[in-house]
């Protein structure tokens, strides 16, 4: 049986689109600690998906919050809410 990829060329492409993270692998994406992860993720700077026990994240997520967070401070609660806020003052504009 050929390879997924040799019948669809689009298939790998697709897939790396689509693609979820656990938390640990998102945080090992971005480089940052276990914690920071967790205040990102219960302030909703990046979006997760619940299923059963666990929460995974949306690969498009991670580059979103890139984009979107690009020159803030997110290192701590306090400053990841401030930043929220300025995003959505921002995006009302």
């Amino acid at each position: 049986m050929p390879a997924i990829d040799s019948i669809n060329p689009y298939a790998e492409k697709v897939t790396q689109e689509i693609a979820m993270l656990t938390k640990d692998q998102a945080r090992h994406v971005l480089n940052i600690s276990k914690d920071n992860m967790i205040i990102l993720l219960e302030e909703k700077l990046i979006k997760c998906i619940k299923t059963g026990k666990s929460y995974m994240i949306p690969s498009f997520e991670l580059i979103r919050f890139q984009h979107d967070y690009l020159g803030f401070d997110v290192s701590t609660r306090k400053l990841a809410k401030e930043a929220k806020e300025k995003i959505k003052i921002k995006e009302r504009q």
